[in-house]
């Protein structure tokens, strides 16, 4: 049955796999960071993906390795307006063995997403704990009713 009670319960355990999840989240960032190689690399263009208003753009850049071999990458997501103009210098991030499968390092995609959604569910399951511990206080609080007897 759909109680308060109940509901309440639901989301906070939600809250702590919303948690969960934005430590995983934050746990892959680190290693990708850890794992790959950065370099600075410069936008040189930036491809217009969707239709309508669902319009964003992909930045795509190039960089040089330490041997000086150039490489162009480009970015699986975007957004509108443009996240990295053109001519922006950026920071990618490339294992050694494949530079041609770098990305740019979106650094709100890699830390301050998750963060943001850590905090959402830390401030949901804070009200859902608090509230559900109202009404315990308030259950503990009132006598029973005592029916039928005389």
């Amino acid at each position: 049955m759909f109680s308060l009670r109940n509901m309440l319960w639901a989301i906070t355990a939600l809250s702590f796999a919303f948690i969960a999840a934005a430590l995983l989240w934050l746990l892959v960032s680190t290693l990708i960071v850890k794992s790959h190689v950065r370099a600075t690399g410069t936008v040189v263009k930036s491809i217009k993906e969707g239709r309508g208003e669902h319009v964003y753009y992909c930045p795509v850049a190039v960089f040089r390795d330490p041997a000086g071999v150039e490489h162009t990458v480009r970015a699986s997501g975007g957004s509108n307006p443009p996240r990295f103009p053109v001519g922006a210098t950026v920071s990618i991030l490339y294992r050694p063995n494949e530079p041609e499968n770098g990305m740019i390092e979106d650094r709100f995609i890699l830390w301050i997403a998750p963060l943001v959604f850590m905090a959402i569910a830390v401030f949901y399951g804070a009200v859902c704990y608090i509230v559900r511990y109202g009404l315990d206080k308030r259950a503990a609080a009132t006598p029973p009713l005592i029916v039928g007897s005389r």
